[in-house]
């Protein structure tokens, strides 16, 4: 279906179509909860976390660390840059509570990049780990 939606937007460039982001939870046999038509690339898939539901007591209260990463980057004719990206901690794993007052940290490529499989505690050990969101639950 999202081969389909592609077509009707490239010919109807004004239209753009939105589709909910799944709703399969870790039940989805594909290993991604967004399926199609939400990943046509000419779409807009719109997705929720924690919704407040009415058969609940009361709302939980969602809090999180937000740190500032600082990447240092080599630009054209060797210039130093440096990308700024904002990062939300996880709500699974270690907290980021401590890591605030210890300054800068080391960064590492999770490898492999989606962090699927096994990484190398040895080679990471002290090192803030960025890994690209891939298909896996890091549940698991």
């Amino acid at each position: 279906m999202a081969a389909s939606v592609d077509r009707f937007t490239w010919t109807n460039p004004t239209f753009l179509p939105v589709f909910a982001a799944g709703n399969y939870g870790d039940t989805t046999a594909s290993g991604s909860t967004i399926t199609s038509p939400a990943t046509a690339k000419n779409a807009l898939a719109v997705g929720a976390a924690l919704n407040y539901m009415p058969n609940y007591v009361s709302r939980s209260s969602i809090t999180s660390n937000i740190m500032q990463l600082n990447v240092p980057m080599v630009g054209a004719n060797n210039s130093a840059l440096v990308r700024t990206t904002l990062v939300v901690e996880a709500a699974f794993g270690g907290s980021w509570a401590g890591l605030k007052s210890q300054g800068p940290l080391p960064l590492a490529a999770a490898s492999p990049a989606d962090a699927c499989s096994g990484l190398n505690a040895a080679v990471l050990t002290g090192k803030v780990v960025v890994a690209i969101r891939g298909n896996c639950y890091f549940s698991d």
